[in-house]
């Protein structure tokens, strides 16, 4: 309720002040899906391999590929309006990419942090609700459950004392 008369009187949402602990918790990775049809990996998109895809990610972006998401009818000799895609997980290095495959792959959280000796395409910044078919990068929520995760060698030990009282 409160957050809805916030929103009421100020038309807006402000940020609040970054502590070291909420930096702490955003430097993490990210699941994004990279389009082959754009952006900086474009040029591996048609009949580049998965293994070259793999390495460039990794030393140019430090990005970790580990999957393919591609059309289901990709080398009908008709161009067809099926959009139906499927997964191909940890391909083999010598795996021919085509243009419509997304790469599903790690990437830093803050996409700026990752870019050591190159920067990713305009195009790659856009968010997945904005355009689908124009941006080279779709984020994926997380979905990894940390609150039950014990943070410190410390607090699993206690958590071991716990489970073996009740045991």
């Amino acid at each position: 309720q409160e957050l809805e008369s916030l929103i009421a009187e100020e038309n807006a949402l402000r940020g609040g002040y970054s502590t070291p602990q909420t930096l702490t918790n955003r430097d993490r990775c990210r699941v994004a899906q990279l389009a082959l049809l754009d952006g900086p990996f474009a040029d591996l998109g048609d009949g580049g391999c998965y293994g070259d895809l793999f390495c460039k990610a990794l030393k140019t972006y430090n990005m970790l590929c580990f999957g393919i998401y591609r059309l289901r009818d990709f080398n009908s000799s008709t161009p067809s309006q099926c959009t139906k895609r499927f997964v191909i997980a940890n391909p083999p290095y010598e795996f021919e990419l085509v243009p419509t495959d997304w790469i599903f792959c790690l990437m830093q959280y803050d996409h700026n942090a990752g870019q050591s000796r190159a920067s990713l395409s305009h195009s790659s910044h856009s968010s997945y609700a904005s355009s689908k078919k124009s941006s080279s990068v779709h984020s994926l929520p997380a979905t990894a459950n940390r609150q039950n995760r014990p943070k410190s060698r410390d607090s699993r030990e206690k958590q071991n004392r716990k489970e073996m009282v009740y045991r």
